[in-house]
């Protein structure tokens, strides 16, 4: 037979006539019969030419590009001069990434053809495929004056610019290729991104989700979607468009990448590592990827994991990119180190002087900071940019919150709200808010409210064990908790631990103290994972034999007469959980006091007027003053409280810069106020709390700094014990009054009655009267207390074998909590 001749179903057939009737099939769709048409004439005329170029085409078609290859390979090498054979050989070359090769080949191909578009339009593409940005555009120029109304072209020089930040320019771009092709999904799509930016989200919304219902099994389609509905709160939902994508073309990096960040706003912190791995596998050296990493490694308690993770995100980050040193940022900032988060941030803001992501992370670190004004000023700056953004709303109603500006900070909370309904963090902003101020009901509601939009999130459980009151283990509510405990560890350290301690807390109200201890036990073994590097226990080690050196007789000798001439701050101070809540509500109820809470503003005085220079002592009090009563406002009574438990360590400096204000210290059973401490979730710090014998250590040099105050200033603040307070309460009440120098109000009889914002872990119990069933409270935890009890008061230990069994009989730890005042 010919080899011109070719056998098909038994009958002869011309090559040309073979070739005409794969051409046929291909054209048709009939793929499958076409490539074994296509086969059936390379195995009669091998590297026959134009069938390898047709076959090499239908495979790359079907997504088969290394053997496409093969085949576009054989046509060039017999038709080195054909355009076609050489675009298409790029093309399967830019499947592959290998870009800069592609541009050769698509160079070769423009020189043969100079107004060939298709050559012209992969080039644009492989050129901002590299980063190449002004190379691309000038290329999709050259493109669209051959064509103007080329689509490709169009939409190329839109993600040109847009790459560029010219938004506006790559905007019009694309709504020229909308007028020549309105139902374009990518350029849809594209356009919506650019939107984005520009932060005018609800135009993106309305174009990102026009191309999604055009094309959505369109992967880009479906990530940019995505990014909207994320932006817009609505991350359960972000989460499973990114999955869509991912599913349908799972060697996505950029699905991969932007899923690991909503998993993160969704706090599934081991399933982001996941995606965001993937995403690193896929396409090494991806900046953000590495970013979404860090963040789930930082909250999952991996640290060091995440802080490498950041640099390599830093590493790889483009010059213009401003992500990585947010995320930055958020790693020092878990690792205490606020003054290099706060650097970070402003490197960010060098790369992208408009970034409202940038400005919102600033505000959070300058409010844990204490430095509320450049607070608020990098907050509102970001809502400058963004004002439909609910995470900037929410960041905003946050710090009103830790300013106790109620009203300002719910109206934040509910506009965001309003964009987003369904978000977990504005909700759980709000409750907190609404439980702060004994809004116990409603608070309860948002709780439920989450429970019903969040289900897969055990936030809102948290936040019931806070107030709600549970009757037994088959509260339904309590029982659709315990379903978390199994994947616990998924959600990251801090809501681990809050969930455990929670857990605890509802098992001690139902009288389950063995079973309480032991979740309590596992909430702080969790949160010590995030300890790393030098803590406060260490710190506060240095700190005591600071002010042993500092604040001597001689020191208090020389500062008389230099400090501020005003009586009108009220410091409480203490252990924390040593009842500071209690007394400054007791004080506060009079009508001549206004509650200020726990006050940063001493320590930041501090750093700024250190004592050493006694010119500076009266400016120092001067600036506290004013910051405090800022912070306050205009509607105060002559005096105000500054309940801030650390200050204890600052006794001195408040005395040299405030000669006349009051200071009360408050003191409670060690035990009963060490294991307080170990039960509470603290918002930050106090990482001594998370192990019983560092409670002990740190309980051990607060005495130690107190001892040296009675020594160095006898009779320089009062000192009242918790356990006189609850037992006789206007006894104690009538003596802080007295020492105020204020005339007796029997309001202060009645502190649960002061109605105000409290802020503290004592919110629940200040709305009611004063109850003593907080005195010997260790007791019910005894056993699992041993190792606390040994270092506080080892006359009170068990037998080792009784700690591990039945309990010795019950002594008295009230001599081991009292010092004489």
């Amino acid at each position: 037979m010919s080899t011109n001749n070719l056998v098909q179903q038994n009958h002869e057939v011309t090559l040309d006539d073979a070739l005409a009737l794969a051409k046929g099939h291909h054209q048709t769709g009939n793929l499958v019969l076409a490539e074994r048409t296509y086969r059936d004439i390379l195995r009669t005329v091998p590297q026959h030419f134009p069938t390898t170029q047709f076959l090499g085409a239908l495979l790359f078609q079907c997504g088969y590009f290394e053997e496409s290859q093969k085949y576009f390979s054989e046509a060039l090498e017999a038709e080195p001069e054909d355009i076609r054979c050489v675009n298409n050989y790029a093309g399967v070359l830019l499947q592959f990434g290998a870009f800069e090769e592609a541009i050769e080949y698509l160079d070769r191909a423009i020189a043969l053809a100079p107004e060939y578009t298709d050559a012209i339009s992969n080039k644009a593409y492989a050129l901002w495929q590299l980063k190449r940005f002004a190379e691309a555009e000038q290329t999709a120029q050259d493109l669209l004056k051959i064509e103007p109304d080329n689509i490709n072209g169009l939409n190329s020089l839109g993600i040109a610019l847009s790459k560029q930040f010219r938004f506006e320019e790559a905007i019009d771009a694309w709504k020229k290729a909308l007028e020549v092709e309105s139902e374009n999904a990518m350029c849809l799509s594209n356009l919506g991104n650019a939107l984005r930016e520009m932060s005018r989200m609800p135009e993106a919304h309305e174009k990102c989700k026009k191309a999604y219902d055009i094309d959505p099994e369109d992967p880009t389609v479906l990530n940019n979607y995505a990014n909207i509905i994320r932006d817009g709160g609505n991350v359960e939902e972000a989460i499973k468009v990114y999955r869509q994508a991912t599913d349908i073309q799972p060697d996505y990096p950029e699905a991969h990448t932007n899923l690991a960040v909503a998993l993160n706003d969704e706090g599934l912190y081991r399933e982001a590592a996941v995606a965001a791995r993937y995403a690193i596998a896929f396409k090494s050296g991806v900046s953000e990827a590495y970013s979404a990493l860090s963040t789930a490694q930082s909250n999952l308690g991996e640290l060091a994991q995440a802080h490498t993770a950041a640099q390599s995100a830093v590493k790889y980050s483009k010059d213009d990119d401003a992500y990585p040193y947010i995320n930055l940022a958020e790693v020092l900032e878990a690792l205490d180190q606020y003054d290099d988060a706060e650097a970070a941030i402003k490197e960010a803001l060098h790369r992208q002087p408009e970034s409202a992501r940038a400005y919102i992370k600033l505000s959070e670190i300058r409010q844990y900071m204490g430095h509320f004004p450049e607070a608020h000023s990098a907050i509102d700056r970001a809502l400058e940019l963004s004002p439909q953004m609910p995470k900037g709303l929410v960041r905003k109603g946050t710090i009103l919150f830790h300013q106790q500006k109620m009203d300002e900070a719910l109206q934040f909370i509910d506009q965001a709200l309003k964009l987003s309904p369904k978000w977990a963090g504005a909700l759980t902003q709000k409750a907190e808010i609404l439980a702060s101020l004994g809004r116990f009901e409603e608070a309860e509601e948002v709780a439920n409210t989450m429970i019903e939009s969040t289900a897969n999130s055990p936030a809102a459980y948290n936040i019931l064990a806070g107030f709600k009151e549970y009757e037994s283990e088959e509260d339904p509510i309590f029982k659709a908790m315990l379903k978390f405990e199994d994947r616990i560890d998924t959600f990251g350290v801090q809501v681990e631990s809050a969930y455990y301690l929670s857990l605890a807390h509802v098992y001690h109200s139902l009288g389950e103290y063995d079973k309480g201890f032991e979740y309590l036990k596992k909430g702080n073994d969790a949160r010590k994972k995030i300890i790393s590097g030098e803590r406060s226990l260490e710190r506060q080690v240095a700190a005591v034999a600071s002010i042993k050196e500092t604040y001597t007789p001689e020191f208090f000798d020389g500062v008389k007469g230099y400090g501020l001439d005003t009586d009108e701050p009220i410091f409480i101070m203490g252990m924390p959980r040593s009842g500071t809540t209690l007394t400054e509500q007791i004080i506060s109820s009079h009508p001549d006091v206004t509650p200020g809470g726990e006050l940063t503003f001493i320590t930041s005085v501090n750093a700024s007027y250190p004592h050493e220079a006694l010119e500076d002592l009266k400016a120092a009090g001067e600036e506290y003053i004013a910051q405090a009563q800022d912070f306050i406002g205009e509607d105060r009574a002559k005096y105000f409280t500054d309940k801030m438990p650390g200050n204890y360590m600052l006794i001195g400096y408040i005395k040299a810069i405030l000669p006349n204000a009051k200071i009360i210290y408050c003191r409670r059973n060690p035990m009963d106020n060490c294991l307080s401490c170990y039960q509470q979730n603290f918002f930050m710090g106090h990482y001594w709390s998370y192990d019983l014998e560092d409670c002990a250590e740190f309980y051990m040099k607060h005495d130690k700094a107190m001892d040296h105050w009675r020594e160095v200033l006898p009779g320089g603040f009062l000192e009242v014990q918790y356990e006189d307070t609850v037992t006789n309460l206007e006894e104690q009440a009538r003596r802080m009054i007295d020492y105020l120098g204020l005339e007796w109000n029997d309001a202060c009889l009645e502190p649960h009655k002061l109605k105000r914002a409290v802020m503290t872990a004592s919110r629940a119990q200040v709305t009611k009267p004063v109850y003593t069933t907080s005195v010997e409270k260790w007791r019910k935890y005894e056993k699992g207390l041993q190792p606390l009890v040994r270092k506080l008061a080892p006359e009170l230990a068990l037998p080792e074998e009784k700690s591990k069994g039945k309990k010795a009989p019950k002594k008295s730890a009230k001599k081991s909590a009292k010092k004489k005042s």
